[in-house]
């Protein structure tokens, strides 16, 4: 007995191993081409349900596609109303694993093709150099192994059967029914996996060691239990993070309910819809069926509410971080998806260049208008860009591509920039009082151009026509360089001349000098993230102040 436990745990075990290779060699194999297809797939609802299936089957892991989702909400390239239907179908498309055990896998030539699979694929990750090639192995070893984890549970259950009766344990009526649900739910949060656990109930009805009916309360339990992963993964995530994972829980619970009071009816609409398309009548092929069934009726029973149910999530999770103080794009679940990852530290990084911006044009105003508001804003900055490195560190701690890892240090040093930006930002309003001074000599009209000047820069690199603006930046900054050349010059000669005062000259020397440099970490940072956006392949709005702020 405790042989055939230890089987199962091991085949379990399998599973989770190849769903991991399956889903990381994906992510890195299709890189930027994965998270293009989903950012255009998904513009329209119905479109969203059909990729959220699609790349879900594909990817064999609903979670996965899910936390995809939440990298794009938070981002702004999707709606919370367009996520739901990839969330929708995201839940269809997790059922493929049902139909590769049922139709291909029981029925799998163990030694013809899953061995082989294995060799093949830790070859191409041991001896290729190819980031990509190596994660197709990855893949590749992945299928292998879930075949493999399919014949070991198979052989496993099969024991099993001949040694426990399930029957006699849960009575066959309601409540054994119930039972049996809450055994799927346990063991997919468990796993955290519920391929994993619909596998080894389909292999269970295989081997005869479960009937149909407790399988399929066992199959509404798994998919209940897998939202699971989504509840865990968002424990001190953002709003958005949090708002897309409660509908899939919603979803899921709501479709299992259904899936429960109307078992009788879902079972017939099974059989009708198995005969109609000629599928061959066995217990696995019909369990894998009714998965499908179930939670395509429950996007069906789901998708009017689905406006209701976004207006409702909106005002769930709200917290000053959507507004101020905190990074609002960076989120741990996406590091598991590390082009999405990067992404976000770009979006992350963008609404730090408008704090920065408006900061400067803040220190550069005489009066300051709020110098508290100022400092709060200094403290904003400083909490944002703390958040980017430590999330970039992480992040590249990561199985990454080397396209991937080439763009970190980039954004690091971006990140640099800001932060050097928002330390000569400081010293200005900390001095303001060299201003002021500098304002009162004979050079008020030369400096006050100057001083305009910067911020006008700065505001253009603000406004909405600031991608239109970019062109001529690096002009402007050379006209303000030669500007401050000049200034310093006349500050320089007012001083020979005792037109002002040594020590006046000396600390507006230094005010202008942390003016210079604030602009060209500005420039820098600006200039940087710009190229840094096309090498991200897509555009993505950045948040206006306004609504930053």
């Amino acid at each position: 007995m405790l042989f055939l436990l230890g089987q199962v745990l091991g085949g379990i075990g399998l599973f989770l191993l190849a769903i991991k290779l399956i889903t990381d060699g994906l992510s890195i194999a299709a890189g930027n081409s994965l998270r293009n297809f989903l950012a255009k797939a998904t513009r329209t609802p119905m479109r969203g349900i059909l990729s959220g299936a699609l790349i879900t089957s594909i990817v064999q892991s609903s979670s996965a596609v899910t936390v995809a989702i939440i990298g794009f909400v938070n981002a702004g390239i999707l709606t919370l109303y367009q996520a739901m239907g990839v969330v929708f179908g995201a839940n269809i498309g997790t059922t493929m694993t049902g139909w590769l055990v049922s139709m291909i896998g029981l029925n799998f030539k163990l030694a013809l093709w899953a061995l082989p699979l294995v060799g093949i694929g830790m070859l191409a990750q041991l001896f290729m150099e190819s980031s990509r090639i190596k994660a197709i192995g990855e893949v590749l070893t992945g299928f292998g192994l879930f075949f493999i984890g399919i014949e070991v549970l198979k052989n496993a259950f099969a024991g099993l059967s001949q040694s426990i009766e399930l029957a006699t344990v849960f009575p066959d009526n309601t409540s054994g029914l119930f039972l049996y649900m809450a055994m799927g739910f346990v063991i997919t949060v468990l796993t955290q996996s519920s391929s994993a656990a619909v596998a080894m109930i389909l292999t269970a009805v295989s081997s005869g060691a479960l009937g149909f009916d407790a399988a399929a309360a066992m199959v509404i339990g798994a998919n209940v239990g897998t939202t699971s992963t989504a509840a865990l993964a968002v424990i001190g995530a953002t709003p958005n993070a949090k708002r897309v994972a409660l509908a899939h829980i919603i979803f899921n619970v709501f479709t299992g309910v259904v899936a429960l009071v109307l078992l009788p009816l879902v079972l017939w609409l099974v059989a009708a819809v198995g005969s109609l398309i000629g599928l061959e009548q066995t217990a696995v092929v019909s369990l894998a069926l009714f998965h499908t069934v179930f939670n395509i009726l429950g996007v069906v029973l789901m998708w009017p509410l689905s406006a209701r149910l976004t207006t409702f999530l909106k005002h769930r999770f709200t917290s000053v971080a959507e507004h101020e103080i905190e990074a609002l794009h960076l989120d741990a679940t996406t590091l598991g998806t590390p082009t999405l990852a990067v992404n976000a530290v770009w979006q992350e990084l963008s609404r730090v260049q408008n704090f920065v911006l408006h900061l400067g044009q803040q220190v550069l105003l005489v009066p300051v208008p709020s110098r508290k508001a100022v400092h709060e804003l200094e403290d904003t900055t400083e909490n944002i860009l703390t958040r980017v490195r430590d999330f970039t560190v992480q992040l590249y701690s990561r199985n990454l591509s080397k396209e991937t890892a080439n763009q970190l240090p980039g954004l690091m040093r971006v990140s640099q920039y800001f932060h050097t930006a928002t330390v000569h930002a400081t010293f200005l309003r900390e001095h303001h009082s060299w201003q002021v001074k500098l304002l009162h000599t004979a050079l008020k009209e030369d400096a006050e151009s100057y001083l305009f000047l910067c911020r006008n820069i700065l505001k253009s690199m603000q406004s909405p026509d600031a991608e239109d603006n970019m062109a001529s930046f690096p002009a402007r900054i050379v006209e303000a360089e030669e500007r401050y050349q000049a200034l310093k010059q006349q500050v320089l000669s007012a001083g020979t001349s005792q037109q002002v005062e040594v020590q006046d000259m000396v600390d507006i020397l230094e005010l202008l000098s942390h003016v210079r440099a604030m602009m060209q970490q500005l420039a820098k940072a600006i200039m940087m993230l710009s190229d840094q956006k096309q090498a991200l392949e897509y555009k993505v709005d950045v948040v206006p102040v306004n609504q930053a702020l």
